[in-house]
């Protein structure tokens, strides 16, 4: 007790302990997928990404992929492909995006990255190296208004690219005829 009297010779020790009130999640630098639901992130359905280079973390339908994307709504006509892309970290440190289906979309940032083959064109798209907080979309188009599978990528301890050198850009079409 402090200015107690004569015979209490006891005092308190200051508070040397602050009692934190905040969310381990957001100071986690494990790699991973959060999703975006509202405009918010939901660290509850987060997807941690390989931590060892030449890992493929795979995206798609099927019950194999370590993100699994289905949707009741469009069950007769996927907007997703069974194998769809893959995240993969390379000996660098950086994490790439690699597009595996054809005809689907993904977007990265708002820029529709996607392969197609008809007879008569060609798009092929070249991976893409992914930069801490790049917002990922898979599936869908940009016009339709399709925002289920919307994700945030945090990784802050992977290498970063300098979108001067490697902007996010689309494969140009190849005219076939």
């Amino acid at each position: 007790m402090r200015g107690g009297g004569d015979d209490d010779d006891t005092q308190e020790e200051p508070c040397t302990q602050a009692v934190l009130d905040y969310d381990e999640s957001l100071f986690n630098e494990e790699a991973r997928l959060v999703p975006l639901v509202g405009g918010e992130l939901d660290e509850g359905g987060a997807a941690v990404l390989p931590t060892e280079a030449g890992i493929a973390f795979t995206i798609g339908r099927t019950d194999t992929s370590d993100l699994i994307l289905t949707d009741e709504v469009w069950a007769s006509e996927p907007r997703v492909h069974r194998r769809h892309a893959s995240i993969t970290l390379r000996d660098d440190g950086a994490y790439v995006l690699a597009l595996v289906g054809k005809g689907m979309s993904t977007f990265v940032n708002g820029v529709a990255l996607y392969h197609i083959e008809l007879p008569w064109q060609r798009h092929e798209q070249a991976p893409v190296v992914l930069a801490d907080g790049d917002e990922l979309r898979f599936g869908g188009l940009l016009d339709a208004g399709y925002d289920k599978f919307v994700y945030k990528l945090i990784a802050p301890e992977a290498a970063q690219p300098d979108r001067e050198t490697e902007p996010i850009a689309a494969a140009p079409v190849r005219r076939l005829r």
